[in-house]
C-alpha cells in the first residue's frame, strides 16, 4: 500500500511510522512518501492522502483541493485508531500501564515505577513523541503524537511527566512532578538572587527524590 502523508511534521511522522510497523506486523509492504507544498503537485489523484495535522488542517485541505486532490483522510484519526486496535489485540488492559515520553530526560523521574509494575507482573509500553527518536531507542515503544492520544483508549492508565494532555475519556493519568515544574526552581539556582518559594521547590525536590507524583 501506497501512503502520502501530508505535511512532514512530528505528527506526519508519528502516522508513518505506526504504518510501517503494523505494515511489518502485518507483513505488508508500505511505502510511504512525505510531502510539503511543493511535493504534493506530483501525488496522483487516486492514491490515498493522510493529512496529519489538526492545526493547520484546514489550510492544508485547501491547498489539496485547489490542486484537485479529493482523496484525503484524517491521517492521525485512521493511524491511532489502528495503531489502538493493534495495542488492544496484544495487551491486557488490566495488566499493562503506558508510560508517555515527551522528553528524553523525562526517564529519569519514572524512578523504580517500571521495575516495580514488572515485578508486579504489569507489562509496560512506551509511547514517545517523536521529537525524541534522535535521543534513544526503547523496547515496547509505540510513536505518537499529542492530537493521537484521544484514539488511544485500550490502555486505560498511563504515566508521564508533561501536562496538557487530551486522553480518551477512559484512560486516567498520573502525572510525575519534577523539580522542572516547580516554580523559580531554576531561577533558584541559575540567578544570584535566591527566592524563598526557590528554597521551598528545593527542599521539596530534595525530600522526594527529584519529584512528587499527582493524579
Amino acid at each position: 500500500m501506497e501512503y502520502y502523508i501530508y505535511p512532514n511534521g512530528n505528527c506526519g511522522k508519528s502516522v508513518g511510522w505506526i504504518l510501517e510497523f503494523l505494515g511489518n506486523v502485518e507483513k505488508k509492504e508500505v511505502k510511504i512518501t512525505y510531502c510539503d507544498d511543493e511535493k504534493i503537485k506530483n501525488i496522483p489523484n487516486d492514491t490515498p492522502i493522510l493529512v496529519a495535522s489538526y492545526r493547520y488542517g484546514e489550510s492544508l485541505i485547501s491547498n489539496l483541493l485547489k490542486k484537485g486532490l479529493t482523496n484525503y483522510k484524517d491521517g492521525i484519526r485512521e493511524a491511532g485508531l489502528a495503531l489502538n486496535r493493534f495495542l488492544k489485540s496484544r495487551f491486557n488492559p488490566y495488566k499493562t500501564v503506558a508510560f508517555l515520553l515527551d522528553d528524553y530526560r523525562s526517564q529519569k523521574h519514572f524512578g523504580k515505577i517500571e521495575e516495580e509494575l514488572l515485578g508486579f507482573g504489569f507489562c509496560v509500553i512506551k509511547f514517545i513523541l517523536p521529537d525524541i527518536l534522535e535521543y534513544e531507542r526503547l523496547q515496547k515503544e509505540f510513536v505518537v503524537c499529542q492530537d493521537m492520544l484521544c484514539y488511544l483508549d485500550s490502555i486505560p492508565f498511563v504515566v508521564g511527566t508533561g501536562e496538557h494532555f487530551c486522553f480518551a475519556p477512559n484512560v486516567k493519568y498520573m502525572r510525575i512532578l519534577s523539580s522542572y515544574y516547580i516554580p523559580n526552581y531554576h531561577a533558584y539556582y541559575h540567578s544570584s538572587t535566591q527566592l524563598d518559594v526557590a528554597k521551598c521547590a528545593s527542599m521539596l525536590s530534595s525530600r522526594w527524590g527529584g519529584g512528587a507524583v499527582s493524579a
